[in-house]
């Protein structure tokens, strides 16, 4: 009996030294966990810095990012700083499978003579070369500042899909016959339509057709309507206007027709309610501008030819509406395709598409590139003339000396 009293008071004494044990443990825990410098507000101080950490981090990539798209120049600020120059190629990429058909008479692409197509597949082997900087309307601009974004031109004209085998002369090479009262009225709407078909969506925002201005801004011509008077714009005062006609007044006699008038109705020009009009037609040669910018667009040995995306009027004894053009080295808005007394004329001539690319593109998006030379076409020599009397037909045709 005294055993077993003695077993059972050293069996209550390890359960009182046990439970004094346990409550010991758990005090240390508790403090560890809530007391100061515990568990809890380590884990809080951990999870903090964690998330500075990573905010640093993020900070620090967006800086080198920032670093690196700096240091990785766009085209356009490589043209800003000198690095690009105008003339210099670049391999720009022209898309696959897109075309525009004119049409000859009845809708707002009508050229008054043939339907014609332009597609880009024909076109893939077109060099590109640098014009200049857009500003935000698309003009070109040598202003740094004023510019946004880098305008480029195709290297030679875009052609046409010909027909080798047939027998009318102007299905057989790569130009663009257009004139009467159609050319002139559809004319830039039909150039811009080519031009767009060239639009690279992931390089480009937009095309358009060269015009009189890009010309002149290239040469560094400046027209003065209100003098009516052609400048170079290096200060030398003469005037350089061969036309010599611009701010004519021609009033329109009972019989004579405005390319509107006849184009729209039929009508004569005052059955139309036009009066009089003024000229602003002007044609200078660019043998008298001293500036090699452009020399690219003028080349006496392949005797160069193309149209221009503006509208202009020569207005005399008659009234002549003209679509501007360069033939060889002159700068020409002063050649009527349609005239007051229903004559006409068409031309065929190239077109030069101008592209402007995307401000953020880089040198790793086009490259620079250099070509020995151009695909380089003849000037066409050919036009075609009549009146109103056969103003459907093909009319006659003759060479341009």
């Amino acid at each position: 009996m005294n055993i077993l009293k003695s077993e059972k008071a050293i069996t209550t004494l390890a359960l009182v030294v046990t439970i004094i044990v346990l409550l010991i443990l758990s005090g240390i825990t508790l403090y560890m966990t809530i007391g100061q410098n515990n568990l809890l507000e380590k884990t809080k101080k951990a999870k903090n810095v964690y998330a500075e950490s990573t905010e640093n981090e993020i900070i620090q990539l967006n800086c080198l990012d920032e670093r690196i798209t700096d240091e990785e120049e766009t085209l356009t600020k490589m043209f800003q700083n000198g690095t690009l120059k105008v003339g210099d190629y670049l391999e720009y990429e022209v898309p696959v499978d897109v075309s525009f058909t004119t049409n000859d008479y009845g809708t707002d692409t009508s050229n008054g003579f043939a339907q014609q197509t332009f597609s880009t597949n024909n076109n893939r082997s077109i060099n590109w070369r640098i014009l200049g900087l857009g500003d935000d309307e698309g003009k070109l601009t040598f202003d740094a500042n004023e510019g946004e974004s880098l305008l480029i031109i195709s290297a030679s004209t875009v052609h046409k899909d010909i027909n080798e085998l047939s027998e009318n002369s102007y299905e057989c090479d790569p130009y663009l016959y257009m004139g009467k009262a159609e050319g002139y009225v559809n004319c830039c709407r039909i150039l811009d339509s080519i031009s767009n078909i060239f639009i690279n969506e992931k390089y480009a925002n937009s095309a358009r057709s060269v015009t009189a201005d890009d010309i002149n801004t290239l040469l560094g011509v400046e027209v003065d309507y209100e003098l009516g008077k052609v400048y170079r714009a290096d200060g030398v005062e003469q005037n350089i206007d061969t036309l010599r006609t611009m701010n004519g007044i021609h009033t329109f006699y009972e019989n004579e027709y405005s390319a509107e008038s006849f184009y729209n109705s039929k009508k004569t020009a005052i059955e139309n309610g036009e009066t009089d009009i003024i000229g602003n037609g002007y044609t200078y040669s660019t043998n008298d501008v001293n500036n090699e910018r452009g020399d690219f667009l003028f080349n006496q040995e392949t005797d160069k030819s193309f149209w221009l995306a503006s509208k202009y009027v020569e207005a005399k004894r008659k009234v002549g509406y003209c679509i501007g053009k360069v033939n060889m080295n002159s700068v020409c808005l002063g050649d009527g395709c349609f005239y007051s007394n229903g004559k006409w004329y068409v031309f065929g001539l190239g077109v030069y598409p101008v592209i402007s690319l995307k401000p953020e593109v880089t040198i790793d998006d086009i490259q620079i590139t250099t070509y020995d030379s151009d695909v380089s076409d003849t000037f066409n020599n050919e036009c075609y003339y009549g009146t109103i009397d056969n103003y459907y037909s093909k009319g006659n045709k003759r060479s341009i000396n």
